[in-house]
Parts: C-alpha cells; structure tokens; sequence
C-alpha cells in the first residue's frame, strides 16, 4: 500500500525517528517496513529517562548519549542498506544534554554527538 502511495506521490516518505521507535519498543529495523529507499529523513535523539513509562517527548538527549538509546543502531541500519538523506539531532529546548543556552556550544555539542554516532 505504500509503495503506491509514494509512486502516486514522490514526495511522501517516511519519517524513522530513533527516540520515538525507543519510546514505542521498536527495534530501529521497524523504520524500514518499507525498504530504505522510503526512508526520507532520519530525526535523532536518545532518551533521557530510560523507562518506557514514564518517558514524555521532551525527555531527550542528544544522540549516543544514552546506552539504551537507537541512534546509533539506527544509523547503522540505515548506512548498510544504502540510505544517503538527511539526518538531524532533535534534542529539544528543554534537552539535559544543554548546560548553556549559548547558540554555539549548543550546535558544538550537537556536532561531537553525530560524530559519535555516525557509521
């Protein structure tokens, strides 16, 4: 069904986003139902609390900051079978990852963590 959707609609894709496959208990291959080649951008965040439950969206990290996170496995995933779009940190505002509001060391430290991440 969705292979039909994208040929009627190039633009429509599909949106793998590590912290919320976390938060719903999937594994990163779930982003992938539909082949990497639907993929069409990659969000990247690890959790901040690591209990399912308890979770809210703004609980995130910056990606491979958590041991339990699927940043990394994600990327991983998406590396072997081909993937070359976008992929963004979304750590949020209100991230713990952020000690300074400062705009700079804000995208410094959001760099060092894709770096950590990336295949």
């Amino acid at each position: 069904m969705f292979s039909e959707l994208r040929r009627a609609h190039p633009n429509v894709g599909v949106l793998a986003d590590s912290y919320h496959l976390y938060a719903s208990g999937e594994p990163a291959s779930a982003a992938l139902g539909w082949g990497a080649a639907d993929v069409v951008w990659v969000h990247l965040a690890d959790p901040a609390v690591p209990n399912r439950i308890t979770m809210r969206d703004h609980d995130r990290r910056l990606p491979g900051e958590s041991a339990v996170g699927l940043s990394r496995s994600l990327l991983a995933l998406l590396n072997d079978r081909g993937y070359e779009g976008p992929a963004t940190a979304e750590p949020l505002m209100r991230s713990p990852s952020f000690t300074s509001a400062e705009p700079l060391e804000r995208a410094r430290l959001t760099r060092e963590s894709l770096r950590r991440v990336w295949p």
